[in-house]
This record gives structure tokens, sequence and C-alpha cells, in this order.
């Protein structure tokens, strides 16, 4: 990201999306790459703000590399971090991990390395037999400023 590019154009920020395992800072990826939120919180430092995402149940639509069948998936995931917010009445809502701080209870929760949402666009009908394939093991204040929580995700439409 180049802040002078977009001063010419007039913005102050910059705003992009993309995978948890991509925008997280800490590189926690059993892969064993960097990611790019953890170049760009060494580059930009507090200037970046990573938000996360999470889930309690998703439905989800992805493919299958080996036969490139593009599916719909479901797979639940619980952690302390979602399941502190599971009698929130809303779908979807935002966790501000500074304000999280305010909260012994919380501070505590946001803070110890838990099993987080992490799927891509290669998924198998027996990974959701094992955690292992669709979380990563988190500590989520250090991989994230905050993290919206989805409690029941629905998959998108792929336009092909």
């Amino acid at each position: 990201m180049d802040y002078a590019i977009e001063a010419t154009r007039g913005n102050e920020k910059v705003f992009f999306n993309g995978h948890n395992g991509h925008i997280e800072k800490t590189s926690a990826s059993l892969a064993g790459y960097k990611s790019m939120g953890n170049y760009l919180d060494e580059l930009y430092g507090d200037e970046y703000f990573a938000i996360g995402t999470d889930f309690i149940e998703s439905n989800f639509q992805s493919k299958n590399s080996s036969s490139g069948d593009r599916k719909n998936y479901k797979v639940k995931n619980h952690n302390d971090l979602v399941d502190a917010f599971k009698e929130v009445e809303s779908n979807i809502f935002y966790v501000d991990f500074e304000k999280a701080s305010e909260s012994g209870d919380l501070e505590e929760i946001v803070s110890k390395e838990q099993k987080m949402a992490n799927i891509g666009d290669d998924f198998r009908m027996w990974y959701k037999f094992l955690k292992m394939f669709y979380t990563i093991e988190m500590t989520p204040n250090e991989a994230y400023d905050g993290i919206i929580i989805v409690k029941e995700a629905t998959p998108t439409s792929v336009k092909e």
C-alpha cells in the first residue's frame, strides 16, 4: 500500500478486505508463510487496523480443488470468544478489542489462544470432522484489533 498514491486521490485511509489468514497480524497459520497482515503491521504499526471474522455456525460455498466442484458446506465453531456472545440478539456484530479490554472477563478471553475460523476456497466434506482443517489456533487481540462475529452465516452466490 502506498499512502502517497492514495493521498493524491484525496484519501487519508485505505480499506481492503481479505481472508482471515492473510490479514491477521501474527502469521498463525501452520502453512509456514508470513501473512500480509504481519508485514503490514510491521510496516505501519498502529496505523494498520485489522478486523477478523468468526462464526458460530457457517453455511458456506467452497470448491474442492481435486474435482473443481463448488458445493455448500456447513460447520460449527465454538471457542470462548464466540461463545461469550452467543446470547447477543443480533446475528452479526462487531467486537472492538480495545473496548473489550475494559472488561476483565472479556480481556481474559481475547488475550488467550483459541481456535478461530479459517476457511478458504478449497474444502472437502471430511474437513468438517476435524476442526484443524477450518480453524487456526491464535490469540484474538494479537491477531486483530477487533472482530466481526456472525452467529449464523449463509453462503454467497459465486458468479462464474
